[in-house]
């Protein structure tokens, strides 16, 4: 007599190969979504992989990346920024790499960015900082700390960290211009003069550089008489 229903252990597999599958399709429909630019589906998706595994990590990273589109329609939105960099940090916590400790600092920046935007120059500052803890080769971050201790003063911390965005990336130009303006705060008019000829070589069409360029050249012309 033949049987109307598969052997035990061929159903046992069929059910497993069957779960896995799902698995498999949840995340590969949330990439879809993502791809798309459709994040409440791409959420979703990610979301109930994670329920079904916190340590995985293609949900962690593609939830993360959905909630950081979902912060572009929303970017006010705090508790979205928490939890996409939540996410996003899990993922590195679970798979580290050079890739998405970048990706990750670039977000911290724009978070900072939009903290500047509504005056939280204390929650600005903290998103920096934690952008540099993540990736320390984060030159445009290095910058724009800088840029913040400038203005409280603290000439000598702006100094070092702009020093630093230089030396990693040379081609760097706000970079040489804000030290130009930190030689320019302490006198020291050659130094300045320096760093804005380097500046204005990376970036000879910027107004900025050609008239404080003028400026410390008409300068050193007056000391020199």
């Amino acid at each position: 007599m033949k049987r109307l229903l598969p052997q035990l252990p061929y159903l046992l597999i069929l059910c497993v190969l069957t779960l896995f599958s799902c698995k498999d399709s949840r995340i590969e429909r949330g990439k879809a979504c993502l791809n798309l630019g459709d994040y409440p589906m791409a959420e979703m998706f990610f979301e109930k992989a994670l329920i079904d595994n916190p340590l995985n990590f293609d949900a962690r990273l593609g939830y993360g990346k959905a909630l950081l589109q979902h912060v572009i329609d929303m970017p006010s939105d705090s508790s979205l920024w928490r939890k996409s960099l939540m996410n996003l940090e899990a993922a590195l916590d679970i798979k580290p790499s050079a890739d998405l400790s970048s990706l990750i600092s670039d977000a911290w920046y724009e978070r900072a960015m939009m903290l500047l935007t509504h005056r939280d120059t204390l929650g600005a500052f903290s998103a920096l900082s934690r952008s540099i803890e993540i990736n320390t080769k984060n030159s445009i971050s290095l910058n724009t700390i800088g840029i913040l201790y400038f203005k409280q003063g603290d000439t000598d911390k702006a100094e070092v960290l702009f020093k630093r965005a230089v030396s990693i990336d040379s081609t760097h130009s706000q970079a040489f211009f804000n030290l130009g303006m930190v030689y320019w705060s302490k006198n020291d008019y050659e130094q300045a003069k320096n760093f804005w000829l380097a500046a204005s070589k990376l970036s000879p069409d910027d107004n900025d550089m050609v008239y404080w360029l003028a400026m410390v050249e008409k300068t050193l012309q007056e000391q020199h008489k």
